[in-house]
C-alpha cells in the first residue's frame, strides 16, 4: 500500500511540476487541511441529527459521558 501512495506523490508531482518547494507543498497541506477541519464539523453537526430520527439521543449522550468519564478519572481531563 506504500508502495502505491509514494507514486500516487510522485504521479501528482510530475503532473503539476509546479510549486513542488517545500512552501508550496506545505500550503497545499494546509488548505487540504482547512478542508477536512470543515468536514469533520459537517459530520459532528449531522449525527445527532440521525440520533434524533433514530431516537437514540439518550444512549448518545450517556455514551459522550461515559467516554468523558473515562478520560477524566484517567486524569486526561481537568
Amino acid at each position: 500500500m506504500l508502495e502505491k501512495l509514494w507514486a500516487t506523490s510522485t504521479g501528482l508531482s510530475r503532473r503539476f511540476p509546479r510549486g513542488n518547494e517545500p512552501f508550496q507543498m506545505v500550503t497545499r497541506l494546509l488548505e487540504e487541511c482547512g478542508e477536512l477541519a470543515k468536514e469533520v464539523q459537517d459530520v459532528l453537526r449531522r449525527a445527532p441529527q440521525v440520533a434524533q430520527y433514530y431516537g437514540v439521543e439518550q444512549e448518545l449522550k450517556a455514551s459522550v459521558e461515559q467516554s468523558y468519564q473515562r478520560l477524566k478519572a484517567e486524569g486526561f481531563i481537568e
